[in-house]
């Protein structure tokens, strides 16, 4: 299991104090600082926030996956999520669209759905021309 950063446990009991019963059970199940497996998408994550509504909002980033961009995800279930090892090292990670490239392609859409298309086309366009200069 991958211990990500070093926590405080001094200031996180300290901070915990202060939270809800429901929130105090959660970084107990799930502890901050280390890395998850979402079992819905097979991604790793990092827990940036616990939600009274029983979920936490997560980071995929390019550290510990390969995705078209690097995101924050909301509504997680700790359900979802097991702890797990880093990245082996033959395994891919990196983001194909850097903060520019999303921001451009998320720009030219005018709704939810079209932007996401947007980054998805902008996300195979950049791949293929990868292809393309490999070749």
């Amino acid at each position: 299991m991958a211990k990500i950063m070093d926590v405080n446990e001094v200031e996180l009991a300290a901070w915990l104090e202060t939270r809800p019963r429901i929130i105090r059970d959660m970084a107990a199940k799930c502890p901050p600082g280390r890395l998850y497996r979402m079992a819905s998408t097979g991604q790793r994550v990092l827990i940036q926030a616990y939600s009274e509504d029983r979920t936490v909002r997560v980071a995929v980033t390019k550290e510990y996956n390969f995705v078209s961009h690097e995101r924050s995800v909301f509504g997680i279930p700790l359900e979802d999520l097991t702890e797990c090892d880093l990245p082996g090292p033959d395994e891919p990670t990196g983001a194909v669209l850097d903060n520019a490239e999303l921001e451009a392609a998320l720009a030219r859409g005018h709704d939810g759905p079209s932007r996401m298309a947007e980054v998805e086309k902008a996300t195979l366009a950049k791949i293929a021309g990868s292809r393309k200069s490999d070749e």
